[in-house]
C-alpha cells in the first residue's frame, strides 16, 4: 500500500535527489501563510475563506495565526466532525455561498476544483466575496498530467477501490471529479473573466504517485525528468481581486 507516511518518505528521498524541490502542498501552505501574515502585519486581522473546507484541517493548521477562518462545505457530515470547532464552517458550495460581497481577505481552495462542474460560476463568487487586492489561492491536479489522465480512465468504483485498497484511504474521501478548471488556460480563462489578475501559477512535479515500491519510484522519477513541465501533476496558483499589484506570471 502507499500510504501517506510512505509516500511522504519517498517525497524526502525525492527532495535529497533535486534539491529546492518542494511538493505541491508545500508551495500551497507557503502562499497561504505568506498572505495572511502580510495582511496581519499590517495590524489588520485577515479574514480568511477556505472553499470546501471539510475537516478543517488546513484552517486548524492556520488557527495559531491572526486571523478570522471561515470554511465552507457541502459535506455536512465532516463539518460536524471537524476537530477545531472555534473556526466558523456553514455548509454549501462555494458556487452559492452566503457571505457578503467583499468579506475575505483570502479565499484558499485545496483538492476543490477538480469536482466543480461549473467553475465560472466559482470564479465569479470568489471574485465577488474577496476584498480588493484580496487573494485566491488553490492547489488541484493538472488535467494534463500522465498520473491524472490514467486516474480519470478507472472508473468510479474501481477509484474507490484503489483509494482505499492501494492509499489506504476511505472511500469516503473520494468524489466525482469533472477536471473543468484544471489547466493553466482553463484557470487563467476562469480567473480572467471573473475579473482577477494572475500572481503566480505554476506546476509542480511529484514522483510519488505511483510508486508502490523503490523500483516504481525510480521509474516515476526517470518519467517525470521527461515530461515537459505542463504535464507536471500539480497546478498551485494565486489569483488577486482587481486593484493590487500583481507580480508574477503563469510558468509551466
Amino acid at each position: 500500500m502507499l500510504n501517506l507516511d510512505k509516500q511522504n518518505q519517498y517525497r524526502a528521498a525525492y527532495q535529497g535527489l533535486k534539491p529546492g524541490w518542494q511538493p505541491g502542498t508545500h508551495v500551497y501552505e507557503r502562499f497561504v501563510r505568506e498572505s495572511v501574515s502580510t495582511i496581519a502585519a499590517r495590524g489588520t486581522r485577515p479574514c480568511v475563506l477556505d472553499i470546501g473546507c471539510g475537516y478543517g484541517g488546513v484552517l486548524e493548521q492556520l488557527r495559531p495565526l491572526a486571523m478570522t477562518p471561515v470554511g465552507i462545505d457541502a459535506d455536512r457530515k465532516s463539518l460536524v466532525s471537524r476537530r477545531e470547532t472555534r473556526i466558523q464552517a456553514v455548509a454549501g458550495l462555494g458556487e452559492h455561498s452566503p457571505f457578503r460581497t467583499a468579506s475575505f481577505d483570502v479565499v484558499i481552495c485545496s483538492w476543490v476544483l477538480e469536482h466543480v462542474t461549473a467553475p465560472g460560476d466559482l470564479f465569479n463568487e470568489i471574485a465577488r466575496v474577496l476584498k480588493t487586492s484580496g487573494r485566491f489561492i488553490f492547489l488541484t491536479p493538472n488535467a494534463r498530467s500522465p498520473v491524472t489522465r490514467i486516474n480519470r480512465a478507472v472508473p468510479g468504483l474501481l477509484q474507490s477501490a484503489l483509494v482505499r485498497f492501494i492509499y489506504a484511504r476511505r472511500e469516503a474521501d473520494t468524489y466525482q471529479v469533472a477536471y473543468k478548471a484544471n489547466t493553466l488556460e482553463h484557470l487563467e480563462q476562469y480567473a480572467h473573466a471573473a475579473g482577477l489578475t494572475r500572481v503566480s501559477v505554476s506546476t509542480i512535479s511529484d514522483p510519488t504517485y505511483l510508486a508502490f515500491n523503490g523500483p516504481l519510484f525510480r521509474a516515476s522519477i526517470w518519467l517525470e525528468s521527461r515530461l515537459d513541465p505542463a504535464y507536471y501533476v500539480h497546478i498551485v496558483g494565486m489569483y488577486m481581486k482587481a486593484g493590487g499589484e500583481a507580480d508574477g506570471e503563469a510558468e509551466g
